[in-house]
């Protein structure tokens, strides 16, 4: 099976194969794909990383050789966990920002560069960070820096994010890999039985009136959530769910509790 690699900043993964299309996910710099269908315009693709499905333009399609490939899957490459950072494209002479979460292969440390494909990039400015750090101070820090970051589905960076891109992406530069949807990350990880019970970093779900899990956000501890709902904020949260002082009501009912550490 072809085996691609994203050499953008991000890229839009739709449902359908039409730019009018809704997006559902996004691909970061670094991460990898499998072309399941190809045709001149679309590529219907499977994420490695959390084996999400979806259509990408064409043209964005690059190549991943073997060893990226190796690389990849067997977390040898470090993580962006700046909310953007610049690299220098040495082919072209141009400047790219990328996104926290984006993956970043080896680097040549004596030039600060590193090859992807037939493509040459030194860091202008990056912060990394080794993968499976698996640290709750970390998740909660990590989150904390999306605050404000307007919702949008299929978000996965600063620019926009929805709920479970949220939590994914803040998990990924933490050093876990989640699923892509909420109603998946919950199938995943440690009951808890109560929020009195929950520590921080630990993910709370929650349903609609249909029963269906359409919510996720992270457990900040005393009480407190941080989620993407119209925007990433902290709000408080019981057993009963988030309490939203503007409507002075509950805006979503607690379902399930989750721990990963």
């Amino acid at each position: 099976m072809i085996t691609g690699i994203n050499t953008l900043s991000v890229i839009a993964i739709r449902k359908e194969p039409s730019d009018k299309s809704e997006m559902v996910s996004q691909l970061l710099f670094g991460e990898m794909y499998l072309v399941i269908e190809k045709n001149d315009k679309w590529l219907y693709i499977e994420t490695i990383f959390d084996r999400y499905r979806g259509y990408i333009d064409a043209k964005h399609f690059v190549n991943a050789n073997d060893k990226e490939y190796y690389n990849y899957i067997n977390s040898l490459t470090l993580i962006n966990s700046d909310l953007f950072s610049i690299i220098i494209n040495l082919k072209s002479h141009t400047r790219q920002y990328i996104p926290a979460g984006s993956n970043i292969p080896e680097i040549k440390r004596l030039h600060n560069t590193f090859f992807i494909g037939n493509e040459n990039f030194k860091i202008k400015k990056c912060n990394l960070t080794k993968p499976y750090k698996k640290d709750r101070n970390f998740i909660i820090n990590t989150a904390k820096r999306f605050l404000n970051t307007p919702y949008l589905w299929g978000g996965r960076t600063f620019m926009g994010i929805d709920c479970s891109g949220f939590t994914q992406l803040v998990y990924k530069i933490s050093g876990f890999s989640l699923p892509r949807d909420a109603y998946l990350q919950a199938q995943a990880g440690t009951n808890i039985s109560s929020v009195e019970k929950a520590s921080a970093g630990d993910l709370l779900f929650f349903k609609n009136n249909e029963e269906k899990i359409v919510h996720v956000g992270i457990y900040m501890g005393k009480n407190q959530i941080i989620h993407s709902s119209g925007m990433v904020k902290i709000e408080k949260v019981d057993d009963t769910g988030i309490w939203n002082n503007a409507i002075n009501n509950y805006s979503h009912k607690l379902v399930s509790i989750k721990s990963f550490i």
